[in-house]
Order: structure tokens, then C-alpha cells, then sequence
């Protein structure tokens, strides 16, 4: 393959991976983790900033903003810590997801339904500027 059969065959794939990505998913949106299951889950020690160690699980969640991500987290069911060594513990991370791939999942519903108001919106100016 010529270096140019090459280049174009490498556009070809974009311009498919961005058609197929113009979609809403296929799936329904996981349901996140309850406390019942969070606490049936806790198997693993984390350490605390007081010297003790706290039963947590571990789990994941999905961070919206810039660009989107979703991170491994520990959590005792009320509060969390993302290195079981740290003894750092934040509260309020929101919905926690059993697996990398489910807390994916909602992240690219999410930004699907974000990217779909913006271009709803843009699309509506086009029609207000292409009126009589």
C-alpha cells in the first residue's frame, strides 16, 4: 500500500468511526449501584486520615464535565476514596456504577443527549435565519 493509498484508506476509517458515532445508543442506561449492594460488595480495607481502616467496594463513576471520564473509586456507601492507601475521603460523588464499562455507558448517554441539544439548537437558528 502507497503511502497515499495509505492516507485515504486512514480517512475512510475517521469519516466511518464518526458516522457511527452520530447515533444514540442501543442500550439502556445502567442502573447505578444501591446501598444494599454497596454494602454486600465491601470486601476491601481503605484506609482512614484517623488510623482506622473502613470495609469499602469498588466501583465507578462518571465525571460529565470537560470532555467527560469515567475513574475507579472506593466507597463505604457514604463516603469514597480513590486509593485505598490515601485515607482522603470526599461525600456526594453521585451514582456509582458496578463496573468500567456501565459507568461508559451513561457517560456516552449523557453526552449524547448533550450534543444532541446543542446541535437541536443550532439547527433551530438555521431555520430561523433561513425564513422569510
Amino acid at each position: 500500500m502507497t503511502k497515499a493509498e495509505k492516507a485515504r484508506y486512514e480517512q475512510m476509517e475517521e469519516a466511518r468511526d464518526m458516522a457511527r458515532a452520530l447515533r444514540w445508543p442501543e442500550y439502556a442506561e445502567p442502573a447505578p449501584m444501591t446501598a444494599d449492594e454497596i454494602k454486600a460488595n465491601a470486601t476491601l480495607e481503605a484506609k482512614t486520615s484517623w488510623g482506622g481502616a473502613n470495609c469499602v467496594c469498588e466501583a465507578w463513576r462518571v465525571i460529565s464535565y470537560q470532555g467527560g471520564t469515567v475513574t475507579k473509586i472506593y466507597t463505604d456507601g457514604h463516603m469514597v476514596v480513590s486509593d485505598l492507601t490515601s485515607g482522603s475521603w470526599s461525600r456526594d460523588v453521585g451514582p456509582l456504577y458496578r463496573t468500567r464499562e456501565d459507568a461508559l455507558r451513561v457517560l456516552r448517554i449523557r453526552k449524547t443527549a448533550d450534543y444532541a441539544s446543542h446541535l437541536a439548537t443550532i439547527d433551530r437558528l438555521i431555520a430561523q435565519g433561513s425564513a422569510p
